[in-house]
Formats: C-alpha cells, structure tokens, sequence
C-alpha cells in the first residue's frame, strides 16, 4: 500500500541504486511486479467513486498547510473524469477537497499481466496509469518490459576513498581555498574552475586584451615567467616610442632601452636625448626592429591560465570591436570601450572621444594609463564568470590540457592514500607520497624542504587515465601534509605540481568513489 515502509523502500533505494550503477558503468536488472493491491478510494470531497492525495480525509500537523487533491468522477467511452482542487490543513486534519475543477483525462489501459499490477521497475516518471485522477500518482513503466540486461564492457571504479564531508572545516579550507585562482587553492583531487583575478590586475587573467602586471596575480606571474610577451613590469613607462626621436627615455620603462642605455648613457641621462644613434641602438644592440611588437594579453596567454596554472577560464561575452587607429597615433576621436586605456583617457579628456585624438591625447597613453608607446590594439575583453570554484575530479574523467601524466591526491581514509590521475596518459609506478608535520609550511609548494620528510611510502602499481588506486600507507601522523610525485630521484614527468597535496585525518572511513564532484 501507498506509505508502507515496502513501498517507501522502493521509492527511495532503487533511484540511489540507478545512480550507483551509472557511476560504476553498469546497468543493472530490475523486475517488476504485480503483488501490490489496488490503492483504495477514500471517502469525502464532492463525490465520486474514488479521491486520491495520498487519501482526502485524516490526521495532518502543520496547521494551514495545503496540498493537491484528486477525486474519479466517472468513466465514460475511454474519458474519466476527475476533480483536482486542494485541501488544506485545520485543527489536525484535512478538509474537504475544494477549490477545483472537473478535468478529463484518458482512462488507463487494461493491464494484460494484472489488472491491478502497479508497476515497479526503473524508467521515465510519467502520470499514474491506474490512478489518472491522483496528483501524486507516478508509475515508472520498465524499458524494456523485460528487465535490463547488463552490457558488456562497462568501466568499474572501485577504489576506497575518504569523503570531504568527513574532514573537520579547518582542514576543508585548508585544502579549498575559494573563490580559486589557480590549481594550488583547490587540493583533494579537485580543480579550480572559472578562477578569480586579483583585483590589482588590469583585466581579467581569462580575457584577452593590454599586457598585465606581472606581480598583480600568483597565475600570472607564472605565466609571465613561461612567456614576458604576456606581460608588463611595473615600470613599463617610457615617454614617447623607443622607436621615434625625442627626450631622453628611463633605462626602466623598457628591457631594450635600459640595454641601449647600458652601453650608450647618452640616450638616458639629463643631458642627452634619444635621437637617431639611440633609435638604431634598437637593432644593433636589441637585435629589434621597428615598430616594436607590442606586448599584449593575448588568447595564448588566456590558454596558459590552464596549462600554466591549472585553472579552467569560463566563456567570455562578445568583445567590442578594435580602436579606429592605435592610441599611439594622432586620428580621429577613439571610442572609450575599444580599449582599456582609451576608456581612462576620455574619462579624464573627453575631447579625445568627442572631437579627435590628438597630441594630446596620445601624451595621455603615458601620463593618464602609465603606459609607454607603443600599446597593442586590443579592445578590453568583457570578463568570464569568475565564480573560482573547486570541483572535483569524477571517475573517468581527465584533462583535455594535458597529453601526460598529471597526479593529485584524495581525501585520505583508514592509513590509504588514494593517488588519482586526471592526466590523459598513464603514471607509472615507483611515485613517492611523502608526509609532512601538520603545519609544516611547506604545503602547497611544488618543491618542499624534504628534510621535514616524517614518513615516505610509494606506489606499487602504473594509475590510470581519470583513475585512482589505493595505496597503504600505515602509521600516518595526525595532520600531517601529503603530497603525491615531489621532486626528487623517484620524481615523474606530469603536467603540473600544483595540486598534488592532501591532508591526512585520522578516523576517516573508506567509501567507494564518488559519482558526483565536490563530495
């Protein structure tokens, strides 16, 4: 019957069941069957042969609360016709069923196996076949009506594993550290996903556009260091074009300048100038030519985000279209939204938007944005979300980033490390995990002082594409630091090191894997 712990079993286990099969690749078989009786009609409401809502009339306890109602006022041709209004909760029980109106509905096929059959299998919730008057009714009709047969060739993952919600905060927020801005924030087998900008850059790290400063974000700091192109220094703050004559520059607002100014002072001091001797020093010193290439943000730097920093940058908007001309050069009025630098000009300038860019306007590049000629073209890139979530890795799944080996750890469990792998090509065997105290201040970092070393075990067996093996590790200190492939004589080729930390806490029990991120 409707209620019954039977009924109340199936309803809640066998959705959590299907949800188990689908983590572990398999289908499993179900049946079905006719052994439950008819649902009885309860009585009250405005008449009828049978009222449904799990039953009109009995004891209620939330006082003034309302639910759906449902009564079978006849059949007549293949067309039953029902009454569906509310009912609502006072002094302890439920009124009448009021508020309606009269429906029809088409009556429900005759069941050759059992007329009175309600089915049990899994499939596709749909309206109540034998009770279309009923608001609560749902059948799930089996697909096909023979049960499911296990397919061949399904993926079983069964490594034991630790579970987040079995960490105290503390140790959550040591290893999750939100919003994230690169993979170091997110350990525990998870990555950062739509990571965040430090609000001292100039744009978005996941945006294209002017070149960035290199100390504003950890990530881009990293990537400067992989590629300067990407980036600015602090003093990236010439007066005029390396390229054109003029007044003497500073040896700091350029690499090329300070080399000219190294081997010709008079370019760079109070008494010199920059002429055409300084200008030729750009090929013949720089081993340049002009015009200078401009550094920029460009989309090989939005790319590096997750391939330098391990983090994956949302979608972006549309951009705006590209300045008319470059702001180095004297033209006509600019738009404000065609480039970061222009929008602060005409915000203090107005005519350089409103009539022309003119000498002046090209002076303020230096003196309004602190930019030195010339500045690459790029229109400002409306920021990605940078919501800078840490999600977690699920069976199977790996990194399109990355064609090697890239190794983190789970939430430890029961003295087993669970050494996961979210690279595209297998880890051998032979990776060391090494413990650190709790507190050592050596995590996160990709190279630790080893002489903190408390306790070194090593996998025994290769890990997987998007899998995870279990390795015992016993007599772990509470606490400690875990980190997975340090460097070293046993250390391996991976993608990145940055998320290859855990932290151990005693009295954490395995469990199987989990089929969904963050758990």
């Amino acid at each position: 019957m409707r209620g019954s712990p039977e009924r109340m079993f199936r309803r809640t286990f066998w959705p959590r069941l299907v949800v188990l099969a689908a983590c572990l690749g398999v289908a499993i078989p179900i049946g079905c069957s006719g052994d439950d009786k008819p649902l009885p009609a309860a009585g009250g409401g405005v008449g009828g042969t049978g009222g449904f809502g799990g039953g009109l009339s009995g004891t209620c306890t939330t006082e003034g609360e309302t639910r759906a109602c449902g009564i079978t006022l006849g059949q007549h041709d293949g067309v039953l016709s029902c009454y569906e209004g509310t009912q609502s909760c006072t002094n302890g029980a439920w009124t009448t069923c009021g508020d309606g109106e009269v429906v029809n509905k088409a009556a429900p096929p005759n069941r050759q196996d059992s007329p009175n059959s309600n089915t049990q299998a899994l499939g596709p919730s749909q309206d109540c076949l034998n009770n279309p008057c009923d608001p609560f009714c749902e059948t799930f009709d089996e697909q096909p009506d023979s049960g499911i047969t296990a397919e061949a060739g399904g993926t079983v993952y069964t490594w034991p594993g630790g579970s987040l919600g079995d960490l105290p905060p503390g140790l959550i927020n040591k290893g999750l550290k939100e919003p994230c801005k690169s993979a170091s924030d997110c350990q525990f087998n998870q990555y950062c996903i739509e990571p965040a900008t430090s609000s001292s850059c100039e744009h978005s790290k996941c945006s294209t556009g002017l070149p960035l400063t290199n100390t504003c974000d950890p990530c881009v700091a990293s990537i400067c260091a992989a590629n300067p192109s990407c980036c600015a220094s602090a003093s990236s703050t010439c007066t005029h074009d390396p390229c054109t004559t003029g007044g003497r520059l500073k040896s700091s607002c350029n690499s090329c300048v300070a080399s000219i100014c190294a081997v010709d002072s008079y370019c760079c001091s109070s008494s010199g100038s920059w002429d055409s001797i300084c200008v030729g020093e750009i090929s013949s010193v720089c081993g340049l030519s002009c015009p200078l290439a401009a550094n920029s943000w460009t989309q090989a730097c939005v790319d590096a985000v997750q391939s330098v920093c391990g983090a994956k940058c949302g979608t972006a908007p549309v951009a705006p279209a590209a300045c008319s001309h470059n702001p180095c050069t004297q033209g006509g009025a600019l738009n404000p939204t065609c480039n970061s630098c222009v929008a602060s000009v005409c915000a203090a300038d107005s005519y350089c938007c409103n009539n022309s860019w003119d000498a002046t306007c090209v002076s303020e590049v230096n003196s309004v944005c602190g930019l030195g000629c010339p500045i690459a073209n790029v229109p400002p890139q409306p920021a990605p979300p940078e919501s800078g979530q840490c999600k977690g890795w699920l069976p199977g799944q790996t990194d399109p980033a990355c064609t090697g080996a890239d190794l983190s750890l789970g939430v430890p469990c029961d003295d087993t490390i669970l050494v996961c792998n979210h690279g595209q090509t297998a880890a051998p065997s032979g990776v060391d995990i090494i413990a650190f105290p709790g507190n050592s201040g050596q995590y996160p970092k990709c190279s630790p002082d080893k002489t903190q070393v408390t306790k070194t075990c090593t996998t025994t067996a290769p890990v997987p594409p998007g899998e995870c093996i279990s390795v015992s590790c016993p007599a772990i200190t509470d606490l400690s630091e875990l980190m997975v492939n340090p460097p070293g004589g046993n250390h391996k080729a991976e993608c990145k090191c940055e998320d290859n930390w855990s932290v151990y806490k005693q009295g954490v029990s395995c469990g199987p894997p989990s089929c969904a991120g963050d758990v």
